[in-house]
């Protein structure tokens, strides 16, 4: 059974209206003849606001005078890196390929683009993960250094909460010395004095003697959540500092 031309025609309509890929068909000079819904949503645009318009029209080029090096290189990689504009102005990051085809004996071209931008932010996550994996790794061997160094215990204890702060983005940071069953302020930064005043947390009691007494980091949103528990402590002015 063969297809019919008109048959073979809607067929090809259909993918071209359903590819998630945006798909532009434009002459050789750049302007475009017909576009799929997918490139519409893409850049927040009607079809008809778009036939007719010079590609740079939508995309984000160093020179909006000239796209010639940009039509180029679509004509001729295999692959290109480019940032198309939405109608609202905000970027979207595609990779573009294209093939040339006769339409009524005049070239044309036909530009698909992906939209990579779940791609990029997974690149931009690992980037930084691997740089602050680095800056870890680099704060923790100064912070052995010190504590293998000969300077004074109040140096000692400042600049490893001067690191800690710097790499965990801290807002402040205590150190607690457990002794016995109580865990005693040591040092604090960027906490207001009469709130670290003679300090002490019962192990097992709050996030601080609870993370201690089960030797596992223990996260809290919300520190007002978990003030309840050091009322026993008998000092009701820390509820009120923070």
């Amino acid at each position: 059974m063969s297809i019919t031309a008109p048959a073979l025609s809607r067929l090809h309509q259909q993918v071209f209206d359903e590819l998630p890929d945006g798909v532009v068909v434009a002459a050789l000079d750049g302007h475009v003849l017909a576009v799929n819904p997918a490139l519409c949503r893409m850049l927040g645009c009607a079809r008809d606001e778009l036939i007719g318009l010079p590609l740079r029209a939508f995309l984000a080029l160093p020179d909006e005078d000239d796209a010639t090096p940009v039509l180029e290189a679509i004509r001729q990689q295999p692959a290109v890196a480019l940032n198309l504009v939405r109608k609202d102005g905000t970027p979207v990051p595609v990779e573009a390929r294209s093939a040339r085809f006769d339409h009524h004996t005049a070239p044309h071209l036909l530009i698909t683009m992906r939209d990579v931008t779940e791609q990029l932010q997974r690149y931009q996550r690992l980037i930084r993960n691997e740089h602050e994996k680095r800056l870890i790794a680099e704060g923790l061997r100064g912070i052995l250094d010190v504590l293998n160094s000969e300077r004074p215990a109040d140096e000692i204890l400042e600049y490893i909460m001067v690191e800690a702060q710097r790499l965990l983005k801290a807002g402040a940071v205590a150190i607690f010395r457990l002794r016995h069953d109580v865990l005693d302020l040591e040092a604090a930064r960027a906490l207001p004095p009469d709130y670290v005043a003679r300090m002490q947390v019962p192990l097992g009691v709050g996030a601080i003697g609870t993370a201690v007494a089960e030797h596992r980091p223990i996260y809290v949103p919300d520190m007002r959540s978990v003030l309840p528990a050091y009322e026993q402590l008998g000092d009701r002015r820390r509820y009120d500092l923070l």
